[in-house]
């Protein structure tokens, strides 16, 4: 699933109103679904900023997500 509902923001960006920074971290919920989750690059969009991709695993199953991470990170 993705790691966030955009693409990366720029560094320069001011805005850091509570509205802005809850919607950069509403997918990224496995701390409180208490399930593994990693997440790494999926590449980049049209202005070359990184997309998230987040991988979610089975309760203590933390070797496959790393497994999967690792494919996922290698066909870049």
């Amino acid at each position: 699933m993705p790691t966030a509902p955009t693409t990366a923001f720029r560094l320069e960006r001011k805005s850091r109103t509570p509205p802005d920074v809850f919607v950069r971290y509403l997918y990224c919920v496995s701390d409180l679904a208490g399930i593994p989750a990693i997440n790494v690059p999926g590449g980049v969009d049209g202005r070359g900023l990184p997309i998230g991709v987040q991988i979610l695993g089975k309760q203590f199953d933390e070797p496959t997500i790393l497994r999967v991470a690792a494919f996922v990170e290698s066909a870049e």
